[in-house]
């Protein structure tokens, strides 16, 4: 029983990372490709008078956002499945290595709900107001909702970032074997 949860347990944790991972792989490289291109869209050619690298912005942007969406309920899914995993897992496991992985899945948990249910909803309805802006060609009123929207850009991809090396040390002590007679159930 114990090896099928340690399966579970490292399967849940490296998708968790990997989701993260790619999630922000993918929109480094579209907004990087895109920015370069000479893209003109005509819904919002108005509002940003031909100017390339911010309609670039807006298709990346167009683009990336319903895949945050979907890298966060991902997330969402697993990190349950981690904890519970990683709890049951940390019964056999010396006090001090269990307070530090339990400590890393709390921190890491808590970045994750507070991100997803305080920071983004508040950013996607600007980004969502700044593209309708665009859409009616209003420059003025679109550049006050991407303000918004960076006020929590600059909090939510540190955090990203954070919650990112969290995982990784988790993996760190998740892999320390424990000693003497608790070596056969390390997972």
């Amino acid at each position: 029983m114990r090896t099928a949860i340690s399966i579970i347990h490292w399967l849940a944790l490296t998708l968790w990372i990997a989701s993260l991972t790619a999630v922000a792989a993918t929109a480094i490289g579209v907004f990087a490709g895109l920015g370069r291109m000479e893209i003109i869209v005509p819904e919002v050619v108005d509002a940003l008078s031909k100017d390339h690298e911010a309609m670039g912005r807006y298709v990346a942007g167009r683009i990336v956002n319903p895949m945050f969406l979907l890298g966060r309920v991902i997330e969402l899914v697993l990190a349950p499945i981690v904890i519970i995993t990683g709890v049951l897992l940390g019964t056999g496991r010396s006090s001090w290595t269990r307070w530090i992985r339990w400590s890393l899945m709390s921190i890491a948990a808590a970045l994750l709900l507070w991100q997803g249910f305080v920071l983004e909803p508040g950013m996607n309805t600007a980004l969502e107001a700044y593209w309708h802006a665009l859409q009616q060609g209003d420059q003025t009123l679109a550049q006050k909702h991407m303000a918004v929207f960076e006020q929590g850009h600059v909090i939510a991809e540190p955090m990203m970032s954070t919650r990112w090396i969290v995982l990784m040390l988790l993996v760190g002590f998740t892999a320390i074997p424990t000693t003497g007679s608790e070596a056969t159930n390390a997972c």
